[in-house]
């Protein structure tokens, strides 16, 4: 039988998930008292179960940059106010060194991986409650005595593990690496901690902080929120003032005693109503942790970096362990990334591998269809359907200005933009004149063979962003002619048929798979199609096939696009190389599904205001094709399709 209290706990916290979700994010016992507690209860209960309310879905910061909400100031600035005090007393955890992960007891996941038991993360959490009832200020080894009464693991064993475990994952805060810099006085530390003194200070020496000496309430016997931890060091230190993340412990008590506190707002609560919802637990908890620390800590980034770090890293580096993973299964002998799309895909893949032979290389929609990969008839019916664009910009494109002359035989002339009208007979001319299409198109094939002749009798994949796959099924087409065996993974694909056409292998949705995100996606195709290939833009023009002499040609520079891609690459890049590095002894956290790689750019791509705002001047092409009378901003196209 329940307890009373278990079943009155059961119904005020545990049966509406979100009460108890929002009542463990404050929930503290050491900095807030029963009363306190009991009121975050009852005012949670009120919202959620008497009112009703809904929980607000996370958007991004309409303000521009999220790292400027709230403006921390600079950190030499802070260390200058910080000087006018002999001595300064830092927090430690979530101030001077942060875990990855939105919450800190997620890393005991970790603890139990390494000591081979099931659930540990309950069990921890647990045994530290229990060892908290018989003593307040409870030891790490009085938890693990507890956790041995149930686990059997030694003490020392499970000590050991979850201390080799922090200093794993442990990272300094940049922003106080850089505050630390310009500090001239003494430094101490005060934390209301397990961990002993002795833990702490390895701890902190790894990420490069040295304390002249450290207070941890568990050795005193009394923490900071009570105001005694501060007085034990005012002892030691008559003046001092202490810079903190927990607004009772760190401001309200030591300035009950005339200690000069400075909140630094934790990170992860600065971060929590910007982060995407409805993802897996380790994996959702490594993402917001590492955006969090990366983006609150203090330094200001531009918003276009922000989207690539917040909503693109994720995706790009679970894409390119897909793809690693896929090749070593099927015995692929080298990775064809094709431009544009594949340029940031290429970086983090080599940054994250170095076993499987990969290149960039050149192909496009307009390469695609000069080649004729998809038939005289796909070629003439794509073509028909360019809209807004004069006949002789069409013509152009695809190097067809010799048939130009021939329109007045149809009705037609140079200056003819192709409406329903006149869609017939455009169609009649182009197959009148299928003779020159067709020899056109054989050049730019041989071209095209000689080009990728390399792959020649080996087992190739081709990796690109996806959507109806017309790319990859014609490049495939090509390569087919002389490579071993020829395989495609795409990011999404929105056509089911190109699936077996092609061998594509979709990693985020297809109409199979993830059929939400699916759904989701293709009801607003255009435009997330169009934000989504930001991620997979490249710094440098759209390859356009091959002059008379096989050189290449590229389209228009897109020159204002070009600083906005690098920053969206940048924030990318660093995203994934942080994860990397985090999680290096745990490549099983690199498996991300698709589901989880999407939910971040699913929560910025449905703010239409927000992504015109960040990327409206963004120039994307209508169709395939050279030319500027074929593009057309991001703003423009959104509003035509509205």
């Amino acid at each position: 039988m329940k307890s009373l209290k278990q079943s009155l706990m059961n119904f005020v916290i545990d049966k509406n998930p979100i009460v108890r979700e929002e009542f463990f994010e404050v929930y503290d016992a050491k900095t807030h008292t029963r009363l306190e507690l009991l009121a975050v209860l009852i005012r949670l209960n009120i919202k959620y179960r008497v009112l009703k309310a809904k929980k607000t879905a996370p958007a991004p910061c309409a303000n521009g940059a999220e790292s400027e909400n709230p403006k921390r100031v600079p950190p030499e600035k802070f260390a200058g106010t910080l000087g006018d005090f002999g001595v300064v007393s830092f927090d430690v955890f979530d101030t001077l060194l942060f875990r990855p992960f939105a919450s800190p007891t997620d890393l005991f996941f970790f603890v139990g991986e390494k000591l081979g038991v099931c659930d540990f993360n309950s069990i921890r959490q647990t045994s530290e409650r229990k060892a908290r009832e018989q003593k307040d200020e409870a030891t790490l080894l009085d938890i693990y005595t507890e956790i041995e009464k149930i686990t059997k693991i030694d003490r020392e064993d499970g000590m050991r593990a979850e201390f080799e475990t922090e200093l794993e994952f442990i990272m300094p805060n940049p922003y106080m690496t850089e505050v630390f810099k310009h500090i001239k006085g003494k430094v101490i530390a005060i934390s209301d901690m397990y961990l002993p003194a002795g833990m702490i200070r390895a701890l902190l020496e790894k990420c490069g902080f040295y304390p002249d000496k450290i207070y941890v309430s568990c050795e005193y016997g009394f923490g900071k929120s009570s105001g005694e931890l501060f007085r034990a060091a005012q002892k030691d230190f008559p003046k001092f003032c202490h810079v903190g993340d927990n607004p009772l412990a760190d401001v309200k008590a030591p300035r009950k005693l005339g200690i000069t506190a400075f909140y630094y707002e934790n990170v992860n609560r600065l971060g929590k109503a910007y982060r995407a919802e409805s993802m897996s637990l380790l994996t959702g908890s490594a993402y917001k942790g590492i955006v969090n620390t990366h983006i609150h800590n203090g330094f200001v980034y531009s918003p276009q970096y922000e989207y690539g770090y917040i909503c693109g890293g994720l995706y790009v580096l679970g894409f390119c362990r897909f793809i690693h993973e896929y090749a070593k299964r099927h015995g692929i002998d080298k990775i064809l990334f094709l431009a544009r799309d594949g340029y940031i895909y290429q970086k983090v893949f080599r940054l994250m591998f170095d076993d499987i032979d990969d290149e960039y290389v050149y192909w496009s929609r307009i390469a695609n269809m000069k080649t004729l990969t998809t038939g005289i008839y796909g070629f003439i019916n794509y073509v028909k359907h360019v809209k807004n664009t004069k006949i002789s910009s069409i013509l152009s494109a695809y190097d067809l200005d010799e048939i130009l002359p021939n329109l007045k035989n149809f009705n037609l002339s140079a200056e003819d933009v192709i409406i329903f009208e006149n869609m017939e007979n455009f169609e009649k001319f182009m197959y009148s004149n299928s003779g020159v299409i067709l020899k056109k198109a054989e050049i730019q094939r041989e071209f095209a063979k000689k080009y990728f002749s390399q792959v020649k009798n080996k087992n190739v994949c081709i990796v690109d962003v996806g959507w109806g796959g017309t790319c990859v099924i014609g490049l495939s087409r090509i390569l087919r002619e002389f490579a071993k065996d020829v395989n495609a993974i795409v990011a999404g694909n929105v056509e089911s048929s190109f699936n077996v056409i092609a061998n594509i292998t979709p990693y985020i949705f297809s109409s199979a798979l993830n059929r939400d995100i699916y759904d989701s996606h293709v009801k607003k195709f255009t435009k997330n199609a169009d934000f989504f290939e930001i991620f997979t833009q490249a710094p440098h023009a759209s390859f356009a096939g091959w002059d008379k002499n096989g050189e290449f040609i590229f389209d228009v520079e897109e020159t204002k696009n070009y600083g906005i891609v690098k920053e969206v690459h940048e924030g990318i890049y660093d995203f994934a190389k942080t994860y990397k590095d985090v999680f290096k002894k745990y490549p099983f956290m690199y498996d991300i599904s698709g589901h989880d790689a999407y939910m971040p750019f699913m929560t910025a791509a449905r703010d239409i205001a927000y992504m015109k705002k960040l990327f409206g001047e963004f120039t994307i092409s209508r169709h395939a094709g050279r030319g500027n009378a074929l593009k057309t901003t991001l703003s423009d196209e959104i509003n035509a399709i509205d």
